[in-house]
């Protein structure tokens, strides 16, 4: 009994390996078209049939079936690195048009590093296919070449530039001259200049200047013209147009307003001294900021500004305003309990704006000053009592407490 049932079990375990064997061939098989990849096998497709020829036990057969799968990896590798060097020449293909025509900037190197990236293409279509297009952006490029044009004429900086330069294509330059405001310069042979390249001595032209650069061929016949730009040079900084009022005791900056480019460092002359050169780096165009606190009323003060060279450009003249003297109550007047109706006295200092009565240690109402003699309070409080504590306070116009004196009262 016992052996008839280990016959089963091993007649179904070869059974179940004969299913795993043909499953796992059937999809080592649907990998292939003949020699080469069958259509959609991707790598999930190869990892598929690897998984299942790993359930193979049978090993000649696996190592049948595994060296299949290591040629499909193999076809796979080389086509998905196909399918990167395709992809990367066609770029590099339609990057030398525009439409129908050159791109901007197309030249041999360009045609040339295209060309090198179609050698390496496998696919004879779409090698053809590409070669073609390269083809075509060479017949463009030699058309090209053969017309004669100013590609480019480099920016003239008003009061920098000496010269007018820039790039051509083309053959046989001889001669080259500039128009300005419709006035032919002389006509300077070429000889000598880089090939492709054209350089014209001509300084101080303005941005205001209507300039042409016109080069010529070796016959004196024209060849191409084209406009020079000039850019308007930076106006050196000629005036600080404002300081702005240093508060002697409250100013902690020296501040103000300039015209003009180029200011790059600031410092201040303080009574003949000079203080340290700092950067005027991220500060607003046209604006100054230069920390000093401190500064006195009978202080000589100017600030200076310099040039990125260092250079003085502009000086002016900073003006201190004499700061606000404190607020001393000097004598409060003696009040008479039972005659008094205000408590009144005299103070020195600036900026009294307001005046209670602490009475008793409770504050009155707070009155402003207003109209009263400069130097002098007056605050109607009747009824006060020879056994009240009271003081007068006075306040600035911000409300802040400046004075404070005891108020006597006679009984």
């Amino acid at each position: 009994m016992d052996a008839a049932i280990s016959k089963a079990e091993q007649l179904w375990a070869q059974e179940s390996q004969n299913q795993i064997v043909q499953e796992a061939t059937e999809k080592v098989n649907c990998l292939f078209n003949g020699e080469n990849l069958a259509d959609g096998v991707n790598q999930d497709k190869i990892n598929e049939a690897q998984a299942a020829v790993d359930k193979v036990t049978d090993e000649a057969k696996k190592q049948e079936l595994q060296d299949k799968i290591n040629k499909a990896q193999e076809l796979l590798n080389k086509q998905n690195e196909q399918a990167q060097i395709v992809q990367e020449a066609t770029e590099k293909v339609n990057g030398l048009f525009n439409g129908e025509n050159l791109a901007d900037g197309v030249n041999q190197d360009k045609i040339n590093e295209a060309q090198a990236a179609v050698d390496k293409v496998a696919d004879e279509a779409k090698k053809q296919e590409l070669q073609d297009k390269i083809n075509k952006a060479q017949e463009l490029l030699d058309k090209k070449n053969e017309q004669f044009t100013i590609t480019s004429v480099d920016p003239y900086k008003e009061g920098v530039s000496q010269f007018v330069t820039g790039t051509y294509t083309g053959k046989n330059a001889g001669y080259i001259r500039l128009i300005v405001n419709g006035e032919k310069t002389s006509l300077v042979s070429m000889k000598g200049l880089p090939e492709g390249t054209f350089k014209y001595y001509m300084s101080g032209l303005k941005a205001t200047d209507k300039v042409s650069v016109v080069i010529y061929g070796d016959d004196y016949k024209q060849l191409a013209e084209k406009e020079v730009t000039i850019e308007k040079g930076k106006e050196p900084v000629k005036i600080i147009t404002s300081v702005d009022p240093y508060k002697e005791g409250e100013s902690q900056f020296v501040t103000g307003t300039y015209t003009g480019d180029d200011a790059a460092y600031i410092r201040l002359i303080v009574n003949g001294e000079k203080t340290a050169l700092v950067s005027m780096k991220g500060l607003p165009e046209g604006t100054f900021k230069y920390y000093m606190s401190g500064l006195k009323a009978t202080d000589k003060v100017s600030v200076v500004i310099y040039g990125n060279d260092y250079k003085q450009l502009a000086e002016k003249e900073v003006t201190i305003e004499k700061g606000k003297e404190p607020v001393k109550i000097t004598s409060v007047d003696p009040y008479k309990e039972g005659e008094s109706q205000f408590v009144t006295g005299i103070y020195t200092g600036d900026d009294a704006a307001y005046i209670r009565l602490i009475d008793n240690g409770e504050k009155t109402a707070l009155v402003s000053m207003k109209g009263l003699p400069e130097g002098i309070f007056k605050y109607y409080m009747s009824g006060l009592k020879a056994t009240d504590k009271v003081s007068v306070v006075m306040y600035s116009s911000d409300y802040k407490q400046v004075a404070e004196q005891k108020v006597t009262i006679d009984k």
